[in-house]
C-alpha cells in the first residue's frame, strides 16, 4: 500500500482544488474554475488508486483504472465515471479551444459535480 502521507496529500489537493474552483468562479475566471474542478477529481482518483497500490501517469489511464477498480466492482455508481469524463472534456475545451463555449451556469454545475465526485471518491 502506498504511503499514507502521499494518499492524504492527494486528498488534500483535491479539496484545495474544489476551493480554488469556487474562488475562481466567484472572480469570474470560469475557464480556470473548470480546470481546478477537473483536477480536484483527478487528485481524488489518484488517492483512491494509490490505496490499491496503483500509480498512473496519464489521464486516460487514470480513467481506465478508476472504472476497473471502483465502477465495475460496484463500489461507486456509473454516474461517477460519467462525471469524471465530463469534467475531463470540459477541462480539455477550457484549456485548448480557441473560443471555448461555456456558460456561468454550466461552470457552476461542473463545480457542484466535482464536489460530489470528490466526496464520493474520498469515502472509499
Amino acid at each position: 500500500m502506498a504511503h499514507i502521507e502521499i494518499i492524504l496529500s492527494y486528498k488534500e489537493r483535491a479539496n484545495d482544488d474544489i476551493k480554488a474552483a469556487e474562488e475562481m468562479f466567484s472572480s469570474h475566471f470560469y475557464l480556470a474554475a473548470i480546470s481546478r474542478a477537473y483536477y480536484a477529481a483527478f487528485y481524488a482518483v489518484t488517492a483512491a488508486l494509490l490505496t490499491k497500490d496503483i500509480k498512473v501517469q496519464k489521464h486516460k489511464q487514470l480513467e481506465i483504472e478508476f472504472r476497473r477498480h471502483f465502477i465495475k466492482t460496484g463500489n461507486l455508481s456509473k454516474k461517477y465515471s460519467e462525471i469524471l469524463e465530463e469534467l475531463f472534456q470540459a477541462r480539455q475545451n477550457a484549456d485548448y479551444d480557441a473560443i471555448p463555449e461555456i456558460t456561468e451556469t454550466r461552470v457552476r454545475e461542473l463545480i457542484e459535480e466535482a464536489k460530489d465526485f470528490v466526496q464520493a471518491v474520498s469515502s472509499l
